[in-house]
């Protein structure tokens, strides 16, 4: 140990033990198996912006299962649900899509659409891919609009 370092004990509470039921953030464990830690929430109060200006019919699409060298197809469809016009600046995707989106002005309570193809070759196994729908338009600190997207199933080989 450095020497303008001091040992700090770890915090206890009288009468606890790690691995029992009295110590905080631990679960009994059963039979043989470790102590494993709780798992615990925390409200950030922390919401995406883009949630107030925009309302997607989803924001996950699960195609299933494929074979290996088909495509899946969806379109993802958003209201603007805000009082100003949304512009998308660009849309960023795995190589493995293709991506084409509505340009221009997306004036308040129009609708406007995402359309992702996914190409399934070389992705066998289960597939969870992000498709990040980046604008113009900015939150009240300066930072761009971005409304996280997702694209899930299973490819299967066909090796």
């Amino acid at each position: 140990m450095p020497e303008n370092q001091e040992e700090t004990p770890a915090e206890t509470t009288e009468n606890q033990e790690v691995g029992s039921e009295a110590a905080e953030g631990f679960v009994e464990p059963k039979s043989d198996e470790p102590a494993q830690p709780e798992a615990k929430t925390y409200d950030t109060g922390w919401s995406n912006p883009a949630d107030v200006a925009m309302k997607f019919n989803r924001e996950v699409y699960d195609f299933g299962k494929i074979t290996e060298g088909e495509t899946a197809s969806t379109l993802f469809v958003f209201t603007n649900t805000g009082t100003a016009p949304l512009e998308i600046e660009t849309v960023s995707a795995c190589f493995c899509m293709t991506v084409n989106y509505t340009s221009g002005l997306i004036q308040p309570g129009e609708k406007a659409n995402v359309d992702v193809v996914f190409d399934s070759n070389d992705q066998a196994g289960t597939v969870r891919k992000d498709i990040d729908v980046i604008f113009r338009n900015a939150d009240k600190d300066g930072y761009p609009l971005i409304k996280r997207l997702q694209l899930k199933g299973r490819v299967v080989s066909k090796k």
